[in-house]
């Protein structure tokens, strides 16, 4: 695929000729369509109303069907001198998705002239008295309708509508509808921690006593028990001692 960079007109986005050639070929074709207007025209595509195939008429009719279709079909020229144009189809984006080379002119003549070979005719009408004409630009054009739709059909099937998160909401200041008020569960709650707490010393209660019950006692063992006295030694004076170890010596 290419990028195809092209002049849009502003005044509609799903159809554009590209070429000021593009659009004498066509205006000469509905000129060729016109002047064959005895012919009985094949074409399944022709607006509703209409027995001829015109280019003027169906330009507007596919403006007014993809007004609001953003994908769009190009015509430009493609050789001058065969008369043949270019049919393309582009996404959004900018993306070439399919092409067709067709020549805008009508064929006309009898059946076996207008229609392929091998083709079913229904009815018994005689093919030789009969004028029949055929476009090849406007079966181009009804794929190329076509193409843009289904593009149309898959970008709506892709699109999911923007849910804008909590957080980007404006943040609204909680109106107190309970001030002044007596508040029945804050009641409820600290009658619940009174019940605790006196539960609470209940059980314990045997244990605090219990706990005194051995202060006292610790107590009352400190005090029978007695402290150890320092050893009292009883001294000799000195002129005594003096004596006592002369005497020793003597006896030695």
């Amino acid at each position: 695929m290419e990028i195809k960079s092209y002049n849009k007109s502003p005044a509609f986005t799903a159809l554009y000729v590209n070429s000021r050639g593009a659009e004498k070929l066509l205006k000469k074709a509905d000129r060729a369509v016109k002047a064959s207007r005895d012919a009985i025209y094949l074409d399944m595509n022709i607006p509703e109303g209409h027995r001829l195939p015109l280019w003027s008429v169906l330009s507007e009719q596919i403006r007014l069907r993809q007004q609001h279709n953003k994908n769009d079909i190009v015509v430009d020229v493609f050789e001058k001198n065969k008369q043949l144009i270019s049919i393309k189809t582009f996404d959004k984006k900018g993306f070439l998705q399919q092409s067709w080379i067709v020549n805008p002119m009508p064929a006309v003549g009898s059946m076996e002239e207008v229609m392929p070979a091998g083709t079913l005719i229904i009815g018994t009408k005689p093919s030789g008295q009969i004028k029949y004409g055929r476009s090849a630009f406007f079966d181009a054009m009804d794929s190329a309708e076509a193409a843009v739709d289904l593009l149309y059909s898959k970008d709506t099937a892709e699109f999911r509508p923007y849910i804008p998160s909590h957080r980007e909401q404006p943040k609204v200041r909680r109106r107190n509808k309970t001030a002044g008020q007596i508040n029945r569960q804050e009641q409820k709650s600290a009658k619940k921690y009174q019940n605790s707490v006196c539960n609470r010393r209940h059980v314990q209660r045997p244990f605090i006593v219990l706990k005194d019950l051995l202060i006292e006692l610790l107590r009352s063992a400190k005090t029978q028990t007695k402290k150890l006295q320092p050893k009292s030694k009883a001294k000799l004076p000195r002129n005594l001692k003096k004596e006592l170890k002369k005497n020793s010596g003597k006896t030695n």
